[in-house]
């Protein structure tokens, strides 16, 4: 399974890095808002033609409805979700990936901002930004996949979360306002 999602999320990647790559480039080369209605334009482009080429993917049919059986009397339909809920280790993870999410997911609107105002980069860096990230999911992807099938999840996952925290102290730490500033913001999410 760990493979199978490395492969795939490596070929994600790559389209990632190819989509964020032209994003970028077409920042540096516009100015106003010319540039990004031109990628809004596109991205709605392809959008339509990717939800066109889902819709004809065999299959997909419904599944043939089961027999009719007698409904067990007094079983309510949340008795299965409250089962799950008493279970200590489902409650930590979920405790443990909202924690996750509300630590990170913010990180996402304010980087692009701190990016361009602290650090000085110009809109098309600040895209190509994402293609460190990913571009280095591509490389250690297939790798991560494997520890994750031979070592189990737990310590890849924990390997993730530090590298998650580490991310944005990095990002404070590195040359504000240099020639330098790309190339390490750059390596940093790599």
């Amino acid at each position: 399974c760990g493979k199978y999602s490395a492969t795939n999320t490596i070929f994600t990647s790559l389209s990632g890095v190819a989509a964020v790559s032209a994003a970028g480039f077409v920042l540096n080369r516009t100015s106003g808002l010319d540039g990004f209605m031109f990628l809004f334009g596109t991205a709605l482009a392809f959008g339509i033609a990717a939800a066109w080429a889902a819709s004809r993917i065999p299959g997909g049919a419904p599944a043939p409805a089961p027999p009719k059986t007698a409904k067990p009397k007094g079983r309510k339909p949340t008795m299965g979700l409250r089962a799950t809920l008493r279970d200590r280790d489902i409650l930590a993870y979920l405790i443990g990936a909202g924690l996750i999410s509300l630590a990170t997911v913010p990180l996402g609107g304010f980087i692009p901002l701190f990016m361009q105002d602290v650090i000085g980069l110009s809109d098309g860096s600040v895209v190509l930004l994402q293609t460190g990230g990913l571009i280095g999911g591509v490389l250690s992807g297939y790798l991560w996949g494997w520890a994750a099938d031979r070592y189990g999840s737990r310590p890849v996952t924990l390997t993730g979360v530090f590298f998650i925290v580490v991310l944005p102290v990095l990002w404070l730490l590195m040359p504000q306002q240099t020639a330098w500033s790309f190339p390490a913001a750059l390596g940093i999410a790599f």
